[in-house]
């Protein structure tokens, strides 16, 4: 069985560009136990579950509603306006799909690498289209179309909201330093102090505020990955004869900038 720190290291999108990660085991007992706890709708849906965000839609036509495969639990998708997207989007790319050159009747014929084709031949390339989700469990709560739209998870006009309602993220499940976690009992135990504050306080107000937190992180990665891509710049500045190679961006982020929305 793999260590936390190996998980870790594996649930990560490191600088070799996007691969696609397995989805990670869930203990039974605990999702049973968030099942008894967080009880079910007037649907038969659970109120609470667990919901893994590294999902993947593949696209032949980037501007195609329906993926040609989705990779990952059908949970991890929603639909918005006839698009089926991951819940939890982190990013968007294309990669090659195909090598394709004509034969001497013009009809076009695949190849596994641009070198493999007749010598020439004019070869191009078609590419498929991901777009993949954050590597993390994600806490998310039921809530009912009027309450979606409340919290500004959806548009009030989108025709693909639910009429049985869908589910809000409340909690991201990672360490303190951002890393990779998997939901355990305490977990389990923060689920219950938002069922107990629910009894006393707007469960909107509630999940305004875990939309505010979600923000706020997002904005503190950001000046992180900002901080760290201009120590690079003033490290090879300062020393440009130094032997050590240099990983270059292929692009700077662009500067967070803080809105009146993340602390509201």
């Amino acid at each position: 069985m793999a260590t936390l720190e190996e998980l870790q290291r594996y649930y990560t999108y490191g600088e070799g560009g996007w691969q696609h990660k397995a989805t990670p085991y869930l203990d039974k007992a605990v999702v049973k136990e968030l099942l008894r706890i967080g009880g079910v709708d007037a649907y038969g849906d659970p109120l609470w579950r667990f919901c893994w965000g590294g999902v993947v839609t593949v696209r032949h036509d980037p501007k195609s509603p329906t993926p040609e495969a989705i990779l990952g639990p059908r949970e991890g998708v929603r639909t918005t306006y006839g698009r089926v997207t991951p819940r939890h989007l982190h990013g968007r790319i294309a990669r090659p799909r195909r090598w394709l050159y004509l034969d001497r009747k013009g009809r076009a014929r695949e190849v596994k690498r641009p070198d493999a084709a007749p010598k020439g031949k004019r070869v191009w390339r078609e590419d498929e289209f991901l777009e993949f989700g954050k590597l993390r469990w994600y806490v998310e709560r039921k809530l009912t179309p009027e309450q979606l739209v409340e919290v500004g998870a959806r548009a009030e006009d989108d025709p693909d909201i639910p009429a049985n309602g869908d589910y809000f993220a409340l909690l991201t499940v990672e360490t303190d330093e951002g890393l990779y976690f998997e939901p355990t009992r305490a977990y389990l135990d923060a689920i219950r102090k938002h069922i107990h504050e629910e009894e006393n306080e707007s469960l909107v107000d509630l999940l305004l505020q875990a939309r505010a937190r979600d923000e706020l992180r997002e904005h503190n990665e950001k000046a992180q990955e900002w901080d760290e891509v201009m120590t690079l710049v003033e490290d090879i500045l300062t020393n440009p004869d130094r032997e050590t190679e240099v990983i270059r961006p292929r692009a700077l982020p662009p500067r967070p900038v803080f809105t009146g929305d993340i602390l509201r």
